[in-house]
C-alpha cells in the first residue's frame, strides 16, 4: 500500500466525476424508448429498420470493449474518457440533426464507441481510490449512477420530445452533456497523490505478458465465462425492454399511453438503483 490514504470524500467526489460519464451514456443507450415513434417518422423507418439504427451503438460496443481495456491499461484513463465524452456530445448534436438514415447511424455508432470506455474507466480509476474490500459497494453505487441516466432517458425524455420534438430533446440532451465533460475534467484524478509510481510498478508486468499471453490467461479462465455469461443474460431484459422495445411494446400491444409505458419501464431502472447499491453492501 502506498503511504498516503485519500479520504472518502475525496475518492468519492474522483469515482463520481468518472461515472458522470457512465451516466450520460446510459442516457445515450436507452432514449430510443421515448423517441421510437418520431425516428421512424422522421426516417421513414420500419420496426426492424430502426432496430438496426438503434443497433449500431451495440455493434461499436462489441467492437471497442476489448480495444477500450488496452486502451484504458496503457494511458491516462481521464485523457481517454474526456476525449471519448467529447466525441459522444458531438455525435449527439449530429443526431439531433440527421437528415439522412447513414448520418444517424455513423453518429449512433461513435457514440457506442465511446460508450466502451464508461464502465471500464470507473472500474479502473475506483480500483486506484478505494480498497478492494470497498470495490462491490463502490461499484454498486456507479451503477447506481448509470441507471439514473437510464431513467431519465425514459418518462424525462418521453414528456420532453412531446412538448418541444425529438431534434430539441437531443440538442438540450448534448447541451446537458457539456455539463458533464466539464465536471469530467474538472474532478477525475488519474491517481491519488503520492501512488502513482506505487501502482504503476505493480501493473508493470501487464507490459511483459504482452497481448496474445494476457488474452490466453483470460480466455483460460473459466471464470471470466461464467461471469461473462451470467452478466449477459441478467442484461439482456434491460437492453432489450429499456432501450428500445419496451414501451413502443406496451402501447401498441398492452395499448397503453405513451407516458404510462414509459413510466413501465423506469420501472427496470428504477429496481436497479435501488438493487446495486443493496448487493454491493451485501
Amino acid at each position: 500500500m502506498n503511504d498516503y490514504t485519500p479520504s472518502a470524500l475525496k475518492a468519492s467526489l474522483v469515482v463520481f466525476s468518472t461515472a458522470l460519464f457512465f451516466f450520460f451514456e446510459f442516457m445515450q443507450m436507452n432514449m430510443f424508448n421515448a423517441l421510437d415513434p418520431y425516428l421512424m417518422r422522421a426516417f421513414s423507418l420500419s420496426a426492424a429498420e430502426l432496430g438496426h439504427l438503434s443497433a449500431y451503438y451495440f455493434y461499436a460496443i462489441v467492437l471497442c470493449l476489448f480495444p477500450a481495456g488496452f486502451l484504458l491499461d496503457r494511458y491516462s484513463t481521464k485523457r481517454i474518457i474526456s476525449f471519448a465524452m467529447l466525441a459522444c456530445i458531438i455525435c449527439t448534436f449530429g443526431f439531433a440533426y440527421a437528415q439522412h438514415f447513414w448520418q444517424a447511424a455513423l453518429c449512433r455508432f461513435i457514440t457506442g464507441v465511446a460508450g466502451s470506455f464508461c464502465l471500464l474507466s470507473c472500474v479502473r480509476i475506483a480500483s486506484r481510490w478505494f480498497p478492494p474490500k470497498r470495490m462491490a459497494l463502490v461499484m454498486g453505487l456507479v451503477v447506481t449512477m448509470a441507471m439514473v441516466g437510464g431513467m431519465i432517458a425514459q418518462t424525462p425524455f418521453t414528456i420532453i420530445a412531446a412538448h418541444v420534438g425529438w431534434r430539441n430533446t437531443l440538442t438540450i440532451d448534448a447541451i446537458f452533456g457539456i455539463a458533464v465533460w466539464l465536471a469530467i475534467v474538472y474532478g477525475v484524478v488519474d491517481y491519488p497523490p503520492g501512488s502513482k509510481a506505487h501502482i504503476e510498478k505493480n501493473h508493470a508486468h501487464l507490459s511483459n505478458l504482452g497481448i496474445h499471453r494476457s488474452i490466453t490467461l483470460v480466455a483460460k479462465n473459466a471464470q471470466n465465462w461464467l461471469a461473462g455469461l451470467y452478466t449477459c443474460l441478467t442484461n439482456l431484459s434491460l437492453m432489450l425492454l429499456g432501450a428500445i422495445w419496451g414501451s413502443m411494446y406496451l402501447t401498441q400491444v398492452r395499448h397503453l399511453g405513451v407516458t404510462s409505458a414509459s413510466v413501465v419501464t423506469s420501472m427496470i431502472f428504477i429496481g436497479t438503483i435501488v438493487g446495486s447499491p443493496f448487493m454491493g453492501w451485501l
